[in-house]
């Protein structure tokens, strides 16, 4: 590994780490009133980069909301996003990942779609009167059946 290479790890079992880290990304979001959550944590070189929120999972459903927070486009790699998108699709059998993105963060939105997420409706003062949210998701054979996600993901699985 050369002087500018980072090494990009997926941080699992320290949830409530993962979760104060992304309310202190989030301010004013309402992160630390979510109570049940699984959370995962993208690191640079040992240094949080990236928070994910698994939380809302309807079993009977099979939809779960995703909540993210980044600081860097360093996670958004086909092997990271793998990892990530495995837990709920493969290891719960969720159908459908989604989130609420606040239509004004054209990056987050942009972010999303990058890592495979689709537009699917605004919702109106989803965050307060006169701020929308943009609905984003992806469903499970979406992410099963994108090259180098799913695949990847089940490959490295023992």
């Amino acid at each position: 590994m050369n002087a500018k290479t980072k090494k990009i790890e997926i941080l699992y079992k320290h949830d409530k780490e993962v979760r104060d880290w992304m309310a202190r990304q989030l301010p004013g979001q309402a992160v630390d009133e979510i109570e049940k959550y699984t959370a995962l944590g993208v690191t640079s070189d040992g240094e949080i980069i990236a928070a994910f929120l698994f939380y809302n999972y309807f079993k009977a459903y099979g939809t779960m909301e995703l909540g993210m927070a980044t600081t860097s486009p360093m996670w958004a790699n086909k092997e990271t996003m793998a990892g990530l998108f495995g837990y709920p699709f493969y290891q719960l059998g969720v159908n459908k990942l989604w989130a609420a993105i606040a239509a004004d963060n054209v990056k987050a939105i942009k972010t999303a779609e990058h890592a495979g997420f689709k537009r699917e409706t605004e919702l109106e003062d989803h965050y307060g009167p006169n701020k929308p949210a943009v609905l984003l998701r992806i469903l499970r054979r979406e992410f099963i059946g994108s090259p180098g996600k799913g695949e990847t993901f089940s490959q490295n699985v023992h």
